[in-house]
């Protein structure tokens, strides 16, 4: 295997978007003057608030500790900004986002993709034109190897597509378009610059399971399950040039609370992690080498 692969994402900004074919039209937008009823939604700088109070008039829904308004979530076109994966931007067969960043970027991601078939990304530049234009064809992964499976199994989909060898160009709009089936939804669209670390990813990285369900048993002997989301961890074994410790170091520490998407292995999609590091270790065992342990896990 080759080094981690890393991308740090860049906090999108409203001046950001050019524009989107997914409409933001859930709710009406907030008013000043419009007078709400009890459990009314409307729309404020893209998040989606709900009333919780009758005849609730003048009141911001984006005031600090307001007993009249809470956020329930971001608007549909911006869920897949929220850096919360589970919330998913759904629109049926097409998704397209034109994106001016403003600075540089080298790699686009999209995570927790349902129903998607295919991502293109294009490139366009004002003074060069259009600089880059490519499509991945998202392929169903097949459960077992064997003819029954090839028929009948259930096929699932990939975590994420990814590029990460896009020209850096400050004057660049970046379009992205997602075509896919009548379910089709994007749980996180990210923009950001992407960095290889390590000589290689050394056997024995390890993946786990943290489920959220709940599970409870009453005094009659009964046991109720509630179905609930999940974290995938994985832990990576990096074998790191010693030259590159300190920098790694400071990376990771400055990556802390900081969600990213994290490529382990291009052969195995599971390694990949849509989330945050729990924890980061380096033994400086020789003088060329060191040995790196790199806990991950996903978002929920």
């Amino acid at each position: 295997m080759k080094g981690i692969t890393i991308i740090k994402p860049l906090a999108l900004t409203d001046a950001m978007l050019v524009s989107s074919t997914v409409p933001e039209a859930d709710h009406p937008a907030w008013a000043a003057g419009t007078t709400y009823a009890l459990a009314a939604r409307v729309i404020k700088n893209h998040v989606i608030y709900e009333s919780l109070a009758a005849s609730n008039v003048g009141n911001d829904p984006e005031l600090v500790g307001s007993t009249k308004w809470v956020a329930v979530s971001a608007t549909n076109r911006w869920k897949l900004f929220d850096l919360s994966s589970s919330s998913q931007t759904a629109q049926a067969n097409s998704i397209s986002y034109t994106l001016r960043p403003g600075q540089f970027v080298n790699s686009v991601a999209a995570v927790n993709l349902t129903d998607v078939t295919s991502v293109r990304v294009q490139v366009i530049s004002d003074t060069f034109g259009s600089v880059y234009d490519e499509t991945i064809n998202r392929p169903r992964i097949q459960p077992e190897a064997n003819w029954w499976s090839w028929f009948y199994g259930k096929r699932s989909e990939p975590l994420a597509s990814y590029y990460i060898d896009l020209p850096s160009l400050l004057d660049a709009q970046i379009i992205i378009t997602l075509t896919g089936g009548s379910a089709m939804a994007v749980g996180t669209l990210m923009l950001g610059t992407s960095s290889q670390w390590g000589k290689c990813v050394t056997a024995g990285v390890s993946l786990r399971v943290k489920d959220y369900s709940r599970k409870e048993t009453n005094a009659f002997g009964d046991t109720v399950l509630v179905k609930r989301r999940f974290a995938k961890q994985v832990e990576v074994p990096l074998l790191l040039e010693t030259a590159q410790t300190d920098s790694l170091f400071d990376f990771v520490a400055g990556m802390r609370a900081t969600p990213a998407l994290w490529v382990v292995s291009d052969e195995f999609q599971t390694s990949t992690v849509y989330g945050y590091y729990t924890d980061f270790k380096v033994l400086i065992q020789y003088r060329d080498l060191s040995d790196c342990t790199l806990s991950l896990e996903s978002l929920a």
